[in-house]
């Protein structure tokens, strides 16, 4: 009796459930299209949900409360959005050291909760999913493929039409979650070899024959050079409407393989676990677009960068609007990059990010023991003809850089050098070796990586 109670709840979660919010995805699928071709409503709504995000993290939210107050905002005094940029900036470790003081008062996870360890801080956080969250990054995919004109299947009420790809764990099941749209998401494990299980996955894959299919270009990759080996491309294949790259930096030479293996187009998107997807690359693959209405995106200094490298470039930082039950305000994302200053070729109104080589994981360690960030030793190799590179810094003495390329190590190095030696010491040493792929299987790709003990950052 227990077996098949389990069963109907099952069933209600993964498939009843989901359709009593498809009315709720349809009205916010339609506001969020009508904006998107209005630049004055996208700034009045913008501003009327950051006064209202203020007011509830002053009111309701004890680490706002008690943070604010040594600000002069107190529960009682009024906050606007001219007081926005003098609010503090929030990092991931004090989101890690407090992040139950973030939930709003009296409230509770109403869908589940991502338990999740952080790709920067190597950390447990625990981070909160509403059904909100998840219909508002469903309008936010299906708006993404409407703008872009491609072709994204109806609701479906059973059907798996959106592939997830992950690493192998050691399972081979699918995980069925809930989407809109797009029917159902179900995630796929690759083996790691081309085994008969690495066969029966992609099999199941091809018949289930989804629109869409996202996940790590690490997966992606790994996928893609399994299905190279049985054929591919060839018709009856994995063929998507398009296909979703994010969390790691996507090479060039990775995008040109997805899209000649699967003859689907590849979009990159940008986000972060504690916000979600918030950054999404139009046909032209020239920065992300983020909706403005949503999203406030800030450009802040960074330690380490002199304003003549490019004054535009700085720390990305972000606020969602919409979040009341986890909100995040003035958050940094520990990435690098600008707001493009001019509008885009494919005319969305909405504004793009532009980031500097893929997310920066990391910041280095200079001689005298200040955090630097390693953004400037990529600007010459960017000039050399690589297909991808990771930079590692062993000791304060010593910088190794690993690559896939044809040139010889004598010319990476000396492309390097004077710029490690300017920002972390007359004494650092650059090392260069070739390696057939700098990407290890199964793990987050980082293209800077610190082995040397951090500094406790300073403020919050």
């Amino acid at each position: 009796m227990k077996k098949y109670i389990l069963i109907v709840l099952g069933f209600w979660h993964q498939e009843i459930k989901p359709m009593l919010a498809w009315p709720l995805f349809q009205l916010m699928y339609m506001k969020a299209a009508r904006r998107a071709t209005q630049e004055m409503k996208l700034e009045r709504v913008a501003e009327k949900r950051l006064e209202k995000l203020l007011r509830l993290a002053v009111q309701s939210v004890p680490y706002y409360r008690s943070v604010y107050q040594v600000y002069g905002y107190g529960k009682g005094s009024e906050i606007s959005s001219d007081d926005f940029q003098n609010l503090p900036t929030i990092n991931r470790q004090a989101l890690q050291k407090y992040h139950r003081l973030f939930f709003r008062h009296g409230r509770v996870p109403i869908t589940g909760v991502y338990h999740v360890t952080s790709g920067t801080t190597n950390q447990p956080l625990e981070v909160p999913v509403s059904i909100f969250r998840t219909v508002r990054e469903s309008v936010d995919r299906a708006l993404h493929a409407r703008l872009q004109k491609l072709d994204l299947s109806t609701f479906r009420l059973f059907g798996n039409n959106f592939a997830h790809i992950t690493d192998s764990f050691g399972n081979t099941t699918s995980n069925r979650i809930s989407d809109f749209k797009v029917s159902r998401i179900t995630r796929y494990a690759i083996p790691l070899a081309l085994s008969d299980d690495a066969k029966k996955m992609i099999r199941r894959i091809e018949v289930d024959n989804p629109s869409l299919v996202s996940g790590k270009p690490s997966s992606l990759i790994h996928l893609a050079t399994l299905c190279r080996k049985l054929g591919y491309p060839k018709k009856q294949g994995i063929q998507p409407s398009f296909i979703y790259s994010g969390a790691e930096h996507l090479s060039v030479s990775d995008r040109q393989l997805l899209e000649e293996v699967f003859q689907s187009k590849v979009y990159e998107h940008y986000g972060t676990t504690e916000i979600g997807v918030f950054g999404r690359e139009c046909r032209y693959h020239d920065g992300f677009h983020y909706a403005s209405d949503r999203f406030i995106v800030e450009i802040i200094p960074i330690e380490g960068r002199t304003p003549e490298d490019d004054p535009e470039l700085g720390e990305i930082v972000v606020t969602e609007l919409t979040n009341r039950q986890f909100p995040l305000i003035r958050y940094r994302t520990g990435d690098v990059g600008k707001i493009a200053p001019t509008p885009c070729l494919c005319g969305s109104l909405f504004p793009r990010i532009m980031l500097c080589d893929g997310r920066l994981i990391q910041f280095f360690i200079s001689e005298s023991g200040y955090r630097v960030n390693p953004f400037g030793l990529t600007l010459q190799l960017r000039l050399l003809p690589l297909r991808d590179y990771q930079i590692i810094q062993r000791n304060t003495e010593q910088v190794l850089v690993r690559y896939v390329g044809e040139l010889s190590s004598r010319l990476v190095v000396e492309a390097v050098l004077p710029e490690a030696r300017r920002l972390l010491g007359t004494r650092i040493d650059v090392l260069a070796e070739q390696v057939y792929s700098v990407r290890e299987h199964g793990k987050k790709f980082m293209p800077y990586l610190c082995l040397v003990s951090h500094p406790e950052p300073t403020g919050l």
